[in-house]
């Protein structure tokens, strides 16, 4: 007997109605609109067909038919990923679009085991987050502390990297705010193991300055629920001029307000890691206002890291770059959007990332060197 749920962390599903035979529509959540996250069991040596069909809860044109989620570019369809242990994932061979149903995607897959995972894209849970965590908090270079709780009691952690933690110079690093976007904790993750590279002699002399400050998951209810972005109280990234914001926003607006406001501390460089809604090798865009950092980012260009440039000098009031702004007149800051076409190809983003703050970051001493 085949059961399908996703009674699990960050499983989402609304449910599974079997239309014949191993062929199944999954029903999505209407606070998912493109996103699924589920558990087959009983299909063991059964090739299973699955439907879906997009919710149309995005004003963008072509939304309800799966543009930009689904259906990408001239029949290029996103492919979901399926695994037996939550650790290696492999993507499904085909999907097609059904020409008679708007939004509507079919795929099948014969499975090897009794119980599998499916999921939209490659997962990223908040499980995932500590498990990493776990794997560097005994390297001397970090720090882990709880930014506080979230609205639904869970911690929310940041890292301290530096190599003088007398410095008054910080760099501030915050990931994932929408819970769907797995590409920005890799990102993440990647840019963690390059300020982490004792090979790296850049890293070294930026730590010897800098106090980096990294959150490392933002929207951790969203991630856990399986929701598209916050889990409850809706998109958190626009409400950063709430007083009080959403759990997971005013915990970071109050360590703000303590390191510079109590601590002294000047934050040179705020950087924001958004990802696509799935692992493709589009372009990877970059928001941002001050000329200098506009000039070093764009001579920073690699394999993986290949931005193109967006202005934030108008950035709508709610935003994290503009409550820095507003605030606490800090126009350093940089928004992106990573991504690959695998986890380790956002990770490599990441580190690539980090490499461009790291040439920033040490621009600004060089006068001072010079005089």
């Amino acid at each position: 007997m085949i059961t399908i749920d996703s009674d699990f962390e960050n499983g989402s599903l609304d449910r599974a109605v079997k239309l014949g035979k191993n062929w199944y529509q999954l029903i999505l959540r209407p606070d998912t609109w493109y996103w699924f996250h589920c558990r087959i069991r009983g299909c063991k040596n059964k090739e299973i067909i699955f439907q879906l069909q997009c919710l149309n809860n995005q004003p963008s044109p072509g939304a309800q038919d799966g543009v930009g989620t689904w259906d990408f570019n001239k029949g290029i369809y996103n492919r979901p990923v399926v695994s037996y242990d939550k650790k290696i994932w492999t993507k499904i061979k085909q999907v097609e679009k059904d020409r008679a149903f708007i939004g509507t995607f079919r795929f099948k897959h014969t499975f090897t085991e009794d119980e599998a995972y499916l999921c939209y894209t490659y997962p990223y849970t908040y499980v995932q987050l500590n498990e990493y965590l776990q794997n560097i908090k005994r390297n001397p270079l970090v720090k882990m502390e709880s930014l506080g709780k979230t609205r639904n009691g869970i911690d929310q952690p940041v890292l301290t990297i530096t190599k003088n933690s007398s410095s008054k110079n910080v760099a501030l690093v915050i990931a994932r705010e929408d819970s769907d976007e797995a590409t920005g904790s890799c990102a993440v993750e990647g840019l963690i193991n390059h300020l982490l590279d004792k090979k790296d002699k850049s890293v070294s002399n930026v730590l010897n300055k800098y106090i980096f400050k990294i959150v490392p998951m933002v929207g951790i209810d969203g991630v856990i629920a399986g929701a598209t972005f916050s889990a409850g109280y809706g998109y958190g990234g626009y409400r950063w001029h709430e007083s009080p914001a959403p759990a997971e926003i005013e915990n970071i607006k109050q360590a703000v307000k303590k390191w510079i406001k109590k601590d002294g501390v000047h934050l040179k460089i705020a950087c924001k890691i958004h990802g696509w809604s799935t692992f493709t090798p589009f372009f990877l865009d970059i928001g941002l206002s001050d000329p200098q950092l506009r000039d070093t980012m764009a001579l920073t260009k690699g394999k993986f890291w290949n931005p193109t440039f967006n202005d934030l000098s108008i950035r709508p009031k709610g935003y994290f770059e503009r409550y820095l702004l507003d605030e606490y007149g800090i126009s350093t800051s940089l928004s992106i959007h990573a991504n690959g076409k695998n986890p380790d190809a956002a990770r490599k983003c990441g580190d690539q990332l980090c490499k461009a703050i790291e040439i920033y970051l040490l621009k600004q001493d060089a006068p001072a060197r010079t005089r």
